[in-house]
């Protein structure tokens, strides 16, 4: 099966259902399928091939999911731009990824029409909002509206080249994970079999175009039939009228984001009893703002734990998972949960033999959702595709039942006085602090430690803290040799997108003792 054959057979078993809403747009499947059609046979009349690399830079719009399908279905190769890039980043990833074809939203037009001399490999410029001119000879709708949108037939396989997703880049530059159709139908079918998603699930798409959870989790809506709504920029006030307007029933949050939700005064004002479950992940959650949530909002919750290297989730925390008043799911919430039926996952020793329970590993992972690789870097897949199986530099334990604890990452670990520390230990013990908003613990080099440990604290507003009131709330909550020997309050953490540290600017401005 091939990511065309969802929305074809979506036209034919659900012409007149809504497929997809945005804030002006508002298509059938059968609208969709034929939008889809008529791009891919316009891409290809502007003299692309199978395998030419489509990229996009946009905000979030129906637009994103419509590229994304229409250019699979053309059997070419998706390759979505990271909105937040500076325009030196953007022409290196342009040109890195071979892009042929760039179509490009108004708000980014601008940065493109400057660099343009530095991109010699793109051949069509595709305005999304902007008319025709010298500058953008095409116009996305103009496109689709002058071509057929009868059934494209293209001889796509399985195992194409469908998608090169850029990794987050929180710990060293971004690379490109290289997804087929086999690899992003197959996460996104775990997805439907696992939470027994539905026709009638109507998903409120928050996560940026760019980022691996907008393409799976969308596919897997579209797998049941069900409706996506997608809005520009996730405001608060925002996401709570779509959700009382749209009644939606599925959403996909960061932590970050699930804070807000739950601090906003108007937050009882608005109707949200659609809501059926809220996935959330791509980032660390404490155990306490999880339990906050779970008791404002209700037993909604599934976390999803996965990398960018694989299409759907590789763990899952259940809702069963979540319910407080079950002594055993205590420690259980502090986890990741257990690996999704679609999934190998193992946490191995420094050996390669799987870790005895309780023992730190590194969690590695096989299935038919991993990725082929990393776009032009056969050296880094030989390092994290071994046998099959992919490497993800994460360390955690396991316990007896087979709950995944994450620890930290393999370049996070902080050597002090020959101890290994785990950054996340530290954060998940200040961020019981009444006082604390947020924390990152990074290592600083120290003469005679080697490393000693520095937490950059975020307060909560109106509150005043001391660096040595924070170290003795360590000292009371951890081993001493655990605590932060210096402490740094700032106004707000440097962040990527989807809520995830900067470890790497975290470092460069607050590395040095």
């Amino acid at each position: 099966m091939l990511i065309g054959d969802i929305v074809r057979k979506n036209a034919y078993r659900y012409p007149h259902r809504i497929a997809l809403v945005g804030e002006k747009q508002r298509y059938t499947f059968r609208q969709f399928h034929q939008r889809t059609n008529a791009l891919g046979r316009a891409l290809s009349s502007l003299g692309n091939i199978q395998g030419s690399k489509i990229g996009f830079l946009c905000h979030n719009a129906p637009w994103c999911w419509e590229i994304y399908c229409g250019v699979a279905k053309a059997g070419m190769v998706n390759v979505p731009l990271n909105n937040r890039f500076i325009a030196k980043e953007l022409v290196y990833l342009i040109n890195r990824c071979e892009i042929t074809t760039l179509i490009v939203g108004e708000e980014f037009q601008k940065t493109i029409e400057e660099v343009r001399p530095q991109l010699p490999g793109v051949k069509c410029f595709i305005s999304l909002n902007a008319k025709k001119s010298d500058v953008w000879p095409y116009n996305y709708e103009l496109l689709i509206a002058q071509h057929s949108s009868e059934e494209l037939i293209v001889d796509v396989h399985e195992e194409d080249l469908v998608c090169l997703i850029h990794t987050s880049g929180t710990t060293g530059p971004p690379k490109e994970a290289m997804w087929t159709h086999r690899n992003w139908l197959a996460g996104s079918q775990d997805v439907v079999l696992t939470f027994h998603l539905k026709g009638e699930d109507i998903l409120l798409q928050t996560t940026p175009y760019y980022h691996i959870a907008f393409a799976w989790l969308n596919l897997s809506c579209f797998y049941r039939g069900g409706e996506i709504v997608i809005i520009k920029h996730p405001e608060i006030e925002d996401i709570f009228q779509t959700i009382q307007q749209e009644r939606i029933t599925l959403l996909l949050l960061v932590p970050t984001l699930i804070a807000r939700l739950l601090d906003h005064p108007r937050r009882a004002s608005y109707d949200l009893t659609s809501i059926k479950t809220i996935f959330y992940g791509a980032s660390p959650i404490t155990v306490s703002l999880l339990k906050r949530s779970i008791k404002s909002l209700g037993n909604v919750f599934i976390q999803l734990y996965g990398f960018t290297e694989q299409a759907g989730a590789v763990t899952y925390l259940d809702k069963s998972d979540h319910r407080l008043d079950r002594p055993e799911n205590r420690t259980r919430i502090a986890s990741c949960g257990k690996e999704m039926p679609g999934n190998d996952v193992r946490v191995v020793n420094e050996e390669g033999k799987e870790a005895a329970p309780g023992e730190i590993g590194e969690v590695i992972v096989r299935g038919d959702n991993l990725m082929r690789g990393y776009w032009k870097e056969p050296e880094q897949t030989q390092q994290l595709l071994k046998n099959g199986w992919f490497h993800s530099g994460d360390l955690a334990t396991r316990d007896e039942e087979g709950y995944i604890y994450i620890k930290g990452r393999k370049k996070e670990v902080i050597i002090s006085g020959g101890e290994n520390i785990y950054p996340r230990e530290v954060e998940e013990a200040i961020y019981l602090h009444p006082k604390v908003k947020e924390v990152a613990v990074i290592g600083v080099p120290d003469p005679q430690w080697g490393e000693t440990i520095k937490a950059i604290v975020v307060l909560k507003e109106g509150e005043q803290a001391t660096a040595q009131e924070i170290i003795e709330w360590c000292k009371e909550n951890l081993a001493s040799y655990k605590k932060p020997r210096a402490v740094e309050f700032v106004k707000e953490l440097p962040l990527i997108s989807l809520g995830k540290i900067a470890r790497q600017e975290l470092k460069k401005r607050y590395g040095q003792r």
